[in-house]
């Protein structure tokens, strides 16, 4: 039945790097933002609700909101991200945590304010985040769609291209290899 077998010839590589493309996710500098190269590490410590304290080597609530807090090379601006989308901020936090040291599995997404979702409307208006010094997290696709201007943040150095999303090179992309 030539109708059961019209998918035979499709090719794997592309199904998978079409995922991979839609899965990748973008960080927006808001307008007011001081120019910021982020790595895996800055992400995971920004969106952790424990650190470790390095005078006790304990487990302590996470209280940081400025970046320079994290990494002195970074900015004095406010810690905020922005999604129209909850999900978009867990996957976020899910590429964050990839080679980071796990704790024990004691450490999870923080719920203090340190991200937030937008409305829909207001993310459609404009893919800059609504907060000036925020930074508003979209998908590739999105991006890619809307990116005539916009300015995205290096993460690891590496800014979101397809071809460093399909050679693995974007650290905020999935890695799975089906």
């Amino acid at each position: 039945n030539r109708a059961a077998n019209k998918f035979d010839d499709f090719d794997d590589n592309v199904v998978r790097e079409s995922l991979k493309r839609n899965e990748s996710l973008v960080l927006i500098p808001g307008s007011e933002l001081t120019p910021i190269q982020l790595t895996r590490e800055h992400i995971f410590e920004a969106l952790a609700d424990k650190r470790l304290d390095e005078e006790t080597g304990n487990l302590v609530p996470n209280s940081v909101d400025l970046w320079n807090q994290l990494d002195k090379s970074l900015p004095p601006m406010k810690i905020l991200f922005e999604s129209s989308r909850p999900d978009t901020i867990y996957l976020l936090w899910r590429y964050a945590r990839e080679g980071m040291e796990d704790l024990g599995g004691q450490v999870e997404l923080r719920e203090d304010g340190i991200w937030k979702q937008i409305s829909p409307a207001e993310a459609e208006r404009s893919t800059v985040p609504a907060t000036p010094g925020g930074i508003g997290v979209t998908d590739f696709f999105h991006y890619k769609e809307k990116r005539a201007g916009l300015e995205s943040i290096p993460v690891e150095g590496v800014l979101p291209s397809v071809r460093d999303i399909d050679t693995g090179r974007y650290p905020l992309s999935p890695t799975f290899d089906h």
